[in-house]
C-alpha cells in the first residue's frame, strides 16, 4: 500500500462534515486530499506540472467553498485549509515523470470508489460531479489560443477521471 504522504488534520473543527460520519480518518482524508490529487494529475498530464494550473486549482477550491451546491461547503472548507500543502506533498512525494506518476496518482485516487458507495447517495454523487467539473477548469485553465485548443491530448486522457466509477443514482 502506497502512502503518499501522512496526515493530521481535524475533520470536524468549525465545519462538520455529517455526509462523513460513517467514515474513519484514514477514509475522511482519502475524499479530502483528491482535490489536491486530481490537481497535481491534470497540472502534469503532459510532463512537466504547470504552475499555472496550480495556482488555478487552489482558487477554485476557495470559491467552490462558497459556490458550489450547499451540501459540498464545509467538504471544499476542509480542502482549502490544506490543498497548497497537499499538492506540495504529493509532487515532492512522486517521480517527475507523468508517465511514472500519473498511474499512482490514478490508484490514489480510486481509492475514493469504495468510499462513495459508504456515504449518502445525493453527497457522493454531488461530490463525484464536482470533482469531474474541477478537472475540467483546470485543464481549461492554461494554453491554447485565446482558449482554442487549451485542452492538451494528455489532459484530456485523465480530465474525466476515469478511475473514478460515478455513484448510482440517489433512490
Amino acid at each position: 500500500m502506497l502512502i503518499l504522504f501522512n496526515f493530521d488534520r481535524q475533520i470536524f473543527t468549525e465545519h462538520m462534515i455529517y455526509e462523513f460520519e460513517p467514515l474513519n480518518k484514514e477514509e475522511k482524508d482519502v475524499l479530502l486530499k483528491a482535490p489536491a490529487l486530481i490537481a497535481v494529475l491534470i497540472a502534469g498530464a503532459d510532463d512537466s506540472i504547470d504552475q499555472h494550473e496550480l495556482k488555478r486549482a487552489v482558487e477554485l477550491v476557495n470559491i467552490r467553498t462558497f459556490s458550489e451546491k450547499q451540501d459540498l461547503h464545509p467538504y471544499y472548507q476542509e480542502v482549502e485549509k490544506t490543498i497548497q500543502q497537499d499538492i506540495a506533498d504529493i509532487i515532492a512525494a512522486l517521480a517527475d515523470t507523468a508517465t511514472e506518476r500519473n498511474p499512482i496518482i490514478s490508484d490514489e485516487l480510486a481509492k475514493v470508489n469504495k468510499l462513495l458507495l459508504r456515504i449518502k447517495a445525493k453527497f457522493a454523487r454531488d461530490l463525484y460531479a464536482s470533482w469531474i467539473s474541477y478537472a475540467h477548469l483546470i485543464a481549461q485553465s492554461w494554453g491554447g489560443v485565446m482558449g482554442i485548443n487549451s485542452v492538451g491530448l494528455h489532459e484530456k486522457q485523465w480530465r474525466d477521471l476515469p478511475m473514478i466509477n460515478e455513484p448510482a443514482a440517489a433512490e
